[in-house]
């Protein structure tokens, strides 16, 4: 059952109504699963943006359960450096809260998970460290919790790793950058990394406000599966879902703009003066030289989707506070 989980996961396999008679089936047999097992199968459904509720409560239950029992266990059935940030990571993504942050009895996150992070802190790996730095921003960030959180020298390690993770801009990004820059008057901030440790494609003020704008490619987006639909092809990927998520947390304005928007944009007629390529048309343009495709989508066109994209970002935030 795990294995399968993680297989369709990986393979980013889009169905729902499979999904959840699977996860029926691994809530019915969680006590079976071994260590590596339970946090394949909390990554996977993670992974596949499908959260079951019932499903992660049994599994932090069991792994509550097996975490107090580690004393008297061989050491290959306990929760080794990769499982243990596999868990965190899954928890964080779906936005799962532990029974920690409510009080409960179980407490998967509490102080004995950060002592257990700290007594491995030389084994994990640079994608583990990345995986614990997403679910310290989760537990401290969005559920307000300090307890069970690892030291600040693993913090910093975790920090500094996941900064170091960020990609290039792309292509499509710059073009983007080159739009902005019509648009504003000046040339936006790209490739600002905040606080937090994430990196966004651009910060640009605008009507008054500092918005963040973050230009997302097909890489962004979930279903690369042939069976998938249009509408699965254009679902955020869990790992695009958890940064708007934690972005939104720390105070930004966030607005994301789809390629497949952005290339109808490039697609349009010229528009005289108002093509945006003036943004780009000599190499001595601070946005850099525009390419042969880029067509005359105009100013008032990009106005109104940046106006759209903050307008859509203050009704997620309305219908997410409580």
């Amino acid at each position: 059952l795990a294995n399968t989980a993680w297989a369709c996961a990986t393979a980013q396999y889009e169905a729902p109504p499979f999904y959840e008679q699977l996860a029926y089936a691994c809530r019915v047999r969680i006590s079976d699963f071994n260590a590596q097992e339970l946090a394949n199968t909390a990554w996977a459904f993670a992974t596949a943006s499908h959260a079951v509720p019932a499903l992660f409560s049994g599994i932090e239950a069991e792994v509550v359960a097996r975490l107090r029992a580690e004393g008297g266990v061989a050491p290959e059935a306990a929760f080794k450096p990769q499982e243990l940030s596999n868990l965190a990571w899954a928890f964080a993504t779906v936005g799962e809260p532990s029974r920690s942050t409510s009080g409960g009895e179980a407490e998967l996150f509490g102080l004995e998970f950060g002592r257990r992070c700290d007594a491995a802190a030389d084994l994990f790996r640079r994608e583990e460290l990345t995986q614990l730095h997403v679910w310290c921003l989760w537990h401290s960030l969005e559920c307000g919790q300090t307890e069970g959180m690892p030291s600040e020298a693993l913090r910093r390690r975790c920090h500094a790793e996941f900064t170091a993770q960020q990609g290039r801009p792309s292509r499509l990004q710059r073009h983007v950058g080159a739009a902005l820059f019509r648009l504003v008057g000046s040339r936006p901030r790209e490739e600002v990394t905040i606080p937090e440790g994430y990196s966004l494609d651009y910060l640009v003020e605008w009507r008054g406000a500092r918005v963040a704008v973050e230009v997302d490619g097909p890489s962004h987006y979930a279903a690369a599966s042939a069976t998938a639909s249009a509408a699965q092809h254009r679902a955020p990927s869990s790992a695009t879902l958890l940064k708007r998520r934690q972005l939104r947390s720390s105070g930004l304005r966030l607005v994301s703009l789809p390629y497949w928007e952005l290339n109808e944009l490039q697609a349009q007629p010229r528009r005289g003066r108002d093509d945006l390529r003036a943004c780009s048309a000599s190499t001595s343009s601070p946005c850099g030289p525009s390419p042969g495709h880029w067509h005359g989508a105009t100013s008032g066109q990009w106005s109104r989707l940046l106006e759209r994209a903050v307008r859509d970002d203050q009704r997620v935030e309305s219908a997410d506070d409580p």
